[in-house]
Protein backbone atom coordinates (compact mmCIF):
# COMPACT_ATOMS: atom_id res chain seq x y z
CA UNK A 1 0.00 0.00 0.00
CA UNK A 2 1.21 3.46 -0.73
CA UNK A 3 1.85 5.95 1.99
CA UNK A 4 -0.51 8.57 2.36
CA UNK A 5 2.53 10.58 3.99
CA UNK A 6 0.87 14.13 3.65
CA UNK A 7 4.75 15.79 3.29
CA UNK A 8 6.24 13.48 0.93
CA UNK A 9 6.69 14.59 -2.54
CA UNK A 10 4.54 13.12 -5.11
CA UNK A 11 4.69 13.75 -9.00
CA UNK A 12 1.49 14.55 -11.48
CA UNK A 13 3.16 13.83 -15.25
CA UNK A 14 1.05 15.87 -18.13
CA UNK A 15 0.58 17.21 -21.41
CA UNK A 16 2.78 20.68 -21.76
CA UNK A 17 -0.98 22.16 -22.52
CA UNK A 18 -2.85 21.32 -19.44
CA UNK A 19 -0.15 22.97 -17.73
CA UNK A 20 -0.34 26.17 -19.30
CA UNK A 21 -4.34 26.13 -19.25
CA UNK A 22 -3.59 25.94 -15.22
CA UNK A 23 -1.67 28.64 -15.61
CA UNK A 24 -3.67 30.57 -17.85
CA UNK A 25 -7.09 29.79 -16.52
CA UNK A 26 -6.47 28.78 -13.23
CA UNK A 27 -8.41 25.50 -14.21
CA UNK A 28 -7.45 21.84 -13.39
CA UNK A 29 -10.01 18.90 -14.81
CA UNK A 30 -11.02 16.05 -12.26
CA UNK A 31 -12.46 13.15 -14.04
CA UNK A 32 -15.11 10.46 -12.68
CA UNK A 33 -14.15 7.41 -11.66
CA UNK A 34 -15.95 5.86 -14.58
CA UNK A 35 -13.20 7.80 -16.64
CA UNK A 36 -10.47 6.24 -15.37
CA UNK A 37 -12.30 2.94 -16.63
CA UNK A 38 -12.29 3.78 -19.80
CA UNK A 39 -8.62 4.11 -20.10
CA UNK A 40 -7.83 1.42 -17.67
CA UNK A 41 -10.68 -1.31 -18.06
CA UNK A 42 -9.21 -3.09 -15.42
CA UNK A 43 -9.92 -0.31 -13.09
CA UNK A 44 -12.24 -1.94 -9.96
CA UNK A 45 -11.40 -4.91 -11.72
CA UNK A 46 -10.39 -6.07 -8.12
CA UNK A 47 -13.24 -5.30 -6.34
CA UNK A 48 -15.42 -7.06 -9.01
CA UNK A 49 -13.74 -10.11 -8.81
CA UNK A 50 -13.60 -10.18 -4.55
CA UNK A 51 -15.64 -12.64 -2.07
CA UNK A 52 -18.90 -10.85 -1.40
CA UNK A 53 -18.46 -10.16 2.99
CA UNK A 54 -21.84 -11.04 5.03
CA UNK A 55 -21.66 -6.96 5.40
CA UNK A 56 -21.30 -6.32 1.82
CA UNK A 57 -24.54 -8.10 1.13
CA UNK A 58 -26.00 -6.70 4.03
CA UNK A 59 -25.20 -3.16 2.68
CA UNK A 60 -26.66 -3.87 -0.84
CA UNK A 61 -30.27 -5.39 0.37
CA UNK A 62 -30.32 -2.28 2.21
CA UNK A 63 -29.74 0.21 -0.60
CA UNK A 64 -31.74 -2.62 -3.08
CA UNK A 65 -34.88 -0.78 -3.78
CA UNK A 66 -33.13 2.27 -4.93
CA UNK A 67 -30.40 -0.50 -7.19
CA UNK A 68 -33.10 -2.06 -8.58
CA UNK A 69 -34.09 1.12 -9.89
CA UNK A 70 -31.23 1.26 -11.91
CA UNK A 71 -30.77 -1.82 -13.41
CA UNK A 72 -30.41 -2.61 -16.71
CA UNK A 73 -32.48 -4.91 -18.33
CA UNK A 74 -30.39 -8.13 -18.17
CA UNK A 75 -29.49 -6.80 -14.81
CA UNK A 76 -33.12 -7.20 -13.30
CA UNK A 77 -33.58 -10.67 -14.69
CA UNK A 78 -29.70 -11.48 -12.74
CA UNK A 79 -31.58 -10.13 -9.61
CA UNK A 80 -34.19 -13.11 -9.48
CA UNK A 81 -32.08 -15.67 -9.51
CA UNK A 82 -28.53 -16.68 -7.94
CA UNK A 83 -26.66 -14.11 -9.03
CA UNK A 84 -28.55 -11.40 -7.35
CA UNK A 85 -25.75 -10.66 -5.59
CA UNK A 86 -23.44 -9.60 -8.08
CA UNK A 87 -25.89 -7.63 -10.01
CA UNK A 88 -26.43 -5.44 -7.38
CA UNK A 89 -22.54 -4.94 -6.97
CA UNK A 90 -22.33 -4.36 -10.34
CA UNK A 91 -25.07 -1.72 -10.61
CA UNK A 92 -23.41 -0.16 -6.72
CA UNK A 93 -19.77 0.03 -8.27
CA UNK A 94 -21.47 1.44 -11.31
CA UNK A 95 -23.50 3.74 -10.18
CA UNK A 96 -20.59 4.81 -7.64
CA UNK A 97 -18.28 5.57 -10.71
CA UNK A 98 -20.24 8.13 -11.96
CA UNK A 99 -20.75 10.14 -8.47
CA UNK A 100 -16.70 10.01 -7.36
CA UNK A 101 -14.04 12.51 -8.72
CA UNK A 102 -10.55 11.29 -8.76
CA UNK A 103 -6.93 13.20 -9.15
CA UNK A 104 -4.40 10.45 -9.21
CA UNK A 105 -0.59 11.14 -8.53
CA UNK A 106 2.81 9.51 -8.55
CA UNK A 107 4.59 9.20 -5.25
CA UNK A 108 8.24 8.47 -5.08
CA UNK A 109 11.52 10.67 -4.75
CA UNK A 110 12.73 11.02 -7.73
CA UNK A 111 11.53 10.86 -11.37
CA UNK A 112 10.19 7.43 -13.37
CA UNK A 113 11.15 6.87 -16.87
CA UNK A 114 8.04 4.53 -17.04
CA UNK A 115 5.70 7.70 -15.91
CA UNK A 116 7.19 9.68 -18.88
CA UNK A 117 6.91 7.51 -21.11
CA UNK A 118 3.23 6.73 -20.79
CA UNK A 119 1.97 10.01 -19.46
CA UNK A 120 4.29 13.09 -20.48
CA UNK A 121 6.77 11.77 -23.34
CA UNK A 122 6.87 15.57 -24.64
CA UNK A 123 5.17 17.19 -21.94
CA UNK A 124 6.27 18.16 -17.82
CA UNK A 125 6.09 16.76 -14.51
CA UNK A 126 4.74 18.85 -11.74
CA UNK A 127 6.31 18.15 -8.24
CA UNK A 128 4.36 18.46 -5.16
CA UNK A 129 3.38 17.19 -1.76
CA UNK A 130 -0.19 15.51 -0.24
CA UNK A 131 -0.58 18.81 1.76
CA UNK A 132 -0.20 21.34 -0.56
CA UNK A 133 -2.52 20.04 -3.16
CA UNK A 134 -4.78 19.46 -0.15
CA UNK A 135 -4.54 23.30 0.55
CA UNK A 136 -4.90 24.48 -2.81
CA UNK A 137 -8.02 21.98 -3.63
CA UNK A 138 -9.71 23.27 -0.50
CA UNK A 139 -8.96 27.04 -1.66
CA UNK A 140 -11.00 26.38 -4.64
CA UNK A 141 -13.96 24.85 -2.74
CA UNK A 142 -12.77 21.30 -3.33
CA UNK A 143 -12.89 18.85 -0.06
CA UNK A 144 -10.94 15.56 -1.24
CA UNK A 145 -9.27 13.03 0.83
CA UNK A 146 -6.30 11.39 -0.03
CA UNK A 147 -5.72 7.89 -0.26
CA UNK A 148 -2.85 5.46 -1.23
CA UNK A 149 -3.36 2.50 -3.87
CA UNK A 150 -3.09 -0.86 -2.73
CA UNK A 151 -1.77 -3.43 -5.37
CA UNK A 152 -3.30 -6.72 -4.88
CA UNK A 153 -2.39 -9.97 -7.10
CA UNK A 154 -3.46 -10.50 -9.94
CA UNK A 155 -6.40 -13.11 -10.38
CA UNK A 156 -6.46 -13.76 -6.09
CA UNK A 157 -9.46 -14.37 -5.39
CA UNK A 158 -10.22 -12.40 -1.81
CA UNK A 159 -12.37 -10.15 0.84
CA UNK A 160 -11.67 -6.65 0.48
CA UNK A 161 -12.47 -4.44 3.24
CA UNK A 162 -13.93 -1.15 2.37
CA UNK A 163 -13.59 -2.89 -1.18
CA UNK A 164 -17.84 -1.83 -1.93
CA UNK A 165 -17.49 1.86 -0.61
CA UNK A 166 -13.73 3.09 -2.02
CA UNK A 167 -12.93 0.71 -4.82
CA UNK A 168 -10.52 2.68 -5.98
CA UNK A 169 -8.43 1.92 -3.65
CA UNK A 170 -7.18 -1.59 -5.27
CA UNK A 171 -5.76 -2.35 -8.22
CA UNK A 172 -4.03 -5.17 -9.74
CA UNK A 173 -0.50 -5.93 -8.74
CA UNK A 174 1.11 -5.71 -12.59
CA UNK A 175 0.09 -1.60 -11.74
CA UNK A 176 2.50 -1.32 -8.74
CA UNK A 177 5.63 0.68 -10.59
CA UNK A 178 2.28 4.05 -10.71
CA UNK A 179 2.62 4.37 -6.66
CA UNK A 180 -0.49 6.26 -6.90
CA UNK A 181 -1.65 8.91 -4.49
CA UNK A 182 -5.20 9.34 -5.33
CA UNK A 183 -7.55 12.48 -4.22
CA UNK A 184 -10.88 11.45 -4.31
CA UNK A 185 -14.10 13.85 -3.80
CA UNK A 186 -18.01 12.73 -3.90
CA UNK A 187 -19.92 14.61 -6.65
CA UNK A 188 -23.61 14.93 -8.49
CA UNK A 189 -24.30 11.88 -10.75
CA UNK A 190 -21.79 12.76 -13.71
CA UNK A 191 -23.40 10.05 -15.97
CA UNK A 192 -23.40 12.61 -19.20
CA UNK A 193 -20.02 14.24 -18.40
CA UNK A 194 -16.30 12.84 -17.98
CA UNK A 195 -15.74 15.00 -15.02
CA UNK A 196 -15.31 18.51 -13.37
CA UNK A 197 -13.45 21.31 -14.84
CA UNK A 198 -12.54 22.78 -11.29
CA UNK A 199 -11.97 26.91 -11.68
CA UNK A 200 -10.29 29.05 -8.77
CA UNK A 201 -7.17 26.75 -8.56
CA UNK A 202 -4.02 28.89 -7.77
CA UNK A 203 -0.54 27.58 -8.48
CA UNK A 204 1.10 27.50 -5.05
CA UNK A 205 0.93 23.83 -4.85
CA UNK A 206 3.91 23.27 -7.62
CA UNK A 207 7.16 23.08 -5.90
CA UNK A 208 9.36 22.29 -8.94
CA UNK A 209 8.43 21.87 -12.70
CA UNK A 210 10.54 19.58 -14.66
CA UNK A 211 10.53 19.33 -18.57
CA UNK A 212 10.74 15.56 -20.24
CA UNK A 213 13.78 13.66 -21.45
CA UNK A 214 12.22 13.19 -24.55
CA UNK A 215 12.00 16.98 -25.53
CA UNK A 216 14.89 18.47 -27.29
CA UNK A 217 17.34 20.04 -25.34
CA UNK A 218 17.13 23.33 -27.28
CA UNK A 219 12.86 22.51 -27.27
CA UNK A 220 13.34 21.86 -23.52
CA UNK A 221 14.75 25.36 -23.20
CA UNK A 222 12.60 27.42 -24.62
CA UNK A 223 9.59 25.34 -22.33
CA UNK A 224 11.66 26.39 -19.20
CA UNK A 225 11.60 30.01 -20.34
CA UNK A 226 7.91 29.82 -21.54
CA UNK A 227 7.15 28.96 -18.20
CA UNK A 228 9.35 31.22 -16.37
CA UNK A 229 7.17 34.55 -17.75
CA UNK A 230 3.87 33.07 -17.09
CA UNK A 231 5.10 32.23 -13.36
CA UNK A 232 6.72 35.80 -13.08
CA UNK A 233 3.43 37.64 -14.35
CA UNK A 234 1.48 35.95 -11.89
CA UNK A 235 3.13 33.67 -9.14
CA UNK A 236 5.99 32.50 -7.17
CA UNK A 237 8.47 31.24 -9.66
CA UNK A 238 8.96 27.91 -8.45
CA UNK A 239 12.24 25.65 -9.70
CA UNK A 240 11.73 24.82 -13.38
CA UNK A 241 14.34 22.54 -15.43
CA UNK A 242 15.39 19.76 -17.57
CA UNK A 243 14.70 16.64 -16.65
CA UNK A 244 17.76 14.65 -14.98
CA UNK A 245 17.08 11.54 -17.46
CA UNK A 246 17.61 13.32 -20.42
CA UNK A 247 18.19 11.58 -23.57
CA UNK A 248 17.32 13.56 -26.64
CA UNK A 249 20.02 15.23 -28.44
CA UNK A 250 20.01 18.91 -29.12
CA UNK A 251 18.21 20.23 -32.66
CA UNK A 252 21.38 21.42 -34.23
CA UNK A 253 22.80 17.89 -33.96
CA UNK A 254 19.82 16.67 -35.67
CA UNK A 255 20.64 19.64 -38.50
CA UNK A 256 24.26 18.14 -38.61
CA UNK A 257 23.11 14.74 -39.26
CA UNK A 258 20.66 16.37 -42.15
CA UNK A 259 23.72 18.10 -43.45
CA UNK A 260 25.83 14.43 -43.81
CA UNK A 261 23.03 13.08 -45.96
CA UNK A 262 23.01 11.91 -49.14
CA UNK A 263 21.77 14.58 -52.17
CA UNK A 264 19.58 14.23 -54.76
CA UNK A 265 21.38 11.97 -56.69
CA UNK A 266 20.57 8.69 -54.77
CA UNK A 267 16.84 9.32 -56.09
CA UNK A 268 15.97 6.80 -58.98
CA UNK A 269 20.01 6.14 -59.28
CA UNK A 270 19.78 2.29 -59.45
CA UNK A 271 21.82 -0.16 -57.68
CA UNK A 272 24.12 -2.93 -59.88
CA UNK A 273 23.52 -6.31 -58.86
CA UNK A 274 20.34 -6.67 -56.84
CA UNK A 275 17.08 -7.94 -57.96
CA UNK A 276 15.40 -6.45 -60.49
CA UNK A 277 11.89 -6.12 -58.37
CA UNK A 278 13.86 -3.91 -55.77
CA UNK A 279 13.52 -1.35 -58.71
CA UNK A 280 9.31 -1.45 -58.82
CA UNK A 281 7.19 1.07 -57.49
Amino acid sequence: MVSTDISQPIWRYMRLETLLRLLREGRIFLPTLATLKQGDPGEGEIVRRANLQRSDINQLEQNSEWLVLQATTLEKKQLEGELRGSALREIWLRELAKRRLVWCWHAAKAESMAQWQIYAHKGVAIRSTPAAVLETLQAANAFPKPFGVRYLADGKQQSLRQGLNRPFLFKRFSFRFEREVRFVMSCRSLEQHKGVCLPGVSTNFIHEIVVSPFCLADEADAVVETLRVFFQKSAPLPPIRHSEQRTAPTKSTFLDELLDSPDESVIDAGEADIPSLFHQL
